[in-house]
């Protein structure tokens, strides 16, 4: 994702979970000494993990995307329609899309939109794909439940942001849809025997 995307980063290893009420936080392996700096994004092969929030020489605190506090601007894929992800402190998000009249679906997939400079977030990283639609007639924005694209509960490597790319990869990173294999029948036909006569009694 990183090469894809012309992200400088730093790979770092987990090394610790903190899960206290709905706050969602990592400790990882990298810190200062590295050039990892408060306000740098936070991915995973999959996409966005979440933001460095304090950084010690050789160690740093990541807020994670699931956090009640966490908030992150998106971008509709293939659109320009901009909205809100906020951490519910459970294993989906909630997405406000900012224009009540953007038509969203389910399926619909969005990445980060980016932040100036690229902190505390660099543009094109994937976040999440749209599970369910809220309705809400009369209402200013639309709502959405959507599903990050990375697993937190399987994670063990993951890269800080050191900076942004030249050139914003826009959805070029979104993951690829897994081609469904093709089963191909051949159906050889098989001589049949003739059958034997039977000798008849004169």
């Amino acid at each position: 994702l990183a090469a894809n995307g012309g992200y400088r980063v730093v790979p770092a290893q987990i090394i610790s979970m903190s899960q206290s009420g709905f706050s969602r936080t990592i400790g990882i392996d990298a810190g200062t000494n590295y050039g990892v700096k408060p306000d740098m994004t936070v991915i995973s092969a999959g996409g966005l993990i979440g933001r460095v929030v304090s950084a010690a020489s050789n160690s740093a605190t990541v807020l994670i995307i699931t956090d009640e506090s966490f908030k992150v601007g998106v971008r509709l894929a293939g659109t320009q329609a901009l909205g809100v992800i906020s951490g519910r402190g459970s294993g989906v998000l909630d997405l406000e899309l900012l224009d009540a009249q953007t038509e969203v679906r389910i399926g619909d997939e969005l990445v980060a939109r980016g932040s100036v400079g690229g902190k505390p977030f660099v543009p094109g990283v994937p976040v999440g794909q749209v599970i369910s639609v809220v309705q809400t007639p009369g209402a200013l924005t639309r709502i959405a439940v959507v599903k990050p694209f990375v697993n937190l509960a399987t994670l063990d490597i993951v890269a800080v942001v050191l900076s942004p790319p030249k050139i914003d990869p826009r959805d070029s990173l979104l993951p690829r849809p897994i081609p469904t294999p093709t089963v191909t029948v051949t159906v050889t036909a098989q001589p049949t025997a003739s059958p034997t006569p039977i000798p008849t009694k004169s």
